[in-house]
């Protein structure tokens, strides 16, 4: 009969940490997948103008394109290449007081 393998357990602390690493690579993708998805909902969408969906958007779309530019920041920070930082050329937006925008082109 072969001998079994001799396979270690990792000790608590690389178990954690080994963990960790996995959980917050996946959780960039995914920040990094959510992103580029709802970008190009807006942005390249076949169905829908860009300025009706920020109309759409109510009085979420200043809360919702900060919360983005802040995503985009967290991301390039973080290494990820490529993703665009901002609308594309030709676009203005305008906030309003309530929290709805105006999105026009120019």
């Amino acid at each position: 009969m072969a001998a079994p393998f001799n396979v270690s357990s990792p000790t608590p602390d690389v178990a954690a940490a080994t963990q960790v690493k996995v959980a917050g690579n996946q959780l960039f993708q995914m920040m990094l997948r959510s992103y580029q998805s709802n970008y190009n909902l807006v942005w390249a969408n076949p169905n829908a103008t860009p300025d009706t969906i920020v109309a759409a958007m109510g009085t979420d779309a200043v809360k919702l394109f900060a919360l983005s530019a802040a995503l985009a920041q967290l991301l390039t920070s973080a290494g990820a290449a490529g993703i665009p930082l901002t609308m594309p050329a030709g676009w203005t937006f305008a906030p309003n007081a309530d929290g709805s925008a105006t999105l026009t082109t120019q």
